[in-house]
């Protein structure tokens, strides 16, 4: 995977998790907060599933725990799309590359209509 590849998923992520989350939910995000803990589902869909299901493109792992100081080029997508040990989405692995920016993902969910459209 590089850079690129991950940016990409993040952000359909990011479009996915601010349609499906409700709005108080994404206000009340911090930098403390676990993005699928903290985020509550809109909850009336057509058939409800939990957040981390219906916005998540597919899981990202790799060979050793992901941590901040793991390599991009050593990320792959996960053949099973289900999110546990060290198989993560693809914001859950932004946040852990670049902890820094994860202010940035916060903001971006919280305002992602008005720096979109």
């Amino acid at each position: 995977m590089n850079i690129n590849e991950l940016e990409k998923l993040v952000e359909l992520e990011l479009q996915w998790l601010y349609y499906y989350s409700r709005e108080d939910s994404k206000q009340n995000l911090n930098l403390e907060s676990n993005i699928y803990e903290d985020l509550i589902s809109i909850g009336y869909t057509k058939r409800p599933v939990k957040l981390d299901i219906r916005c998540c493109p597919c899981t990202i792992t790799s060979d050793k725990i992901i941590t901040e100081k793991t390599d991009i080029s050593e990320l792959f997508k996960s053949p099973i799309n289900k999110r546990g040990e060290n198989k993560l989405s693809p914001v859950e692995v932004y946040i852990k590359l670049f902890p820094d920016k994860k202010i940035d993902i916060i903001n971006k969910l919280k305002n992602y209509w008005q720096d979109n459209c």
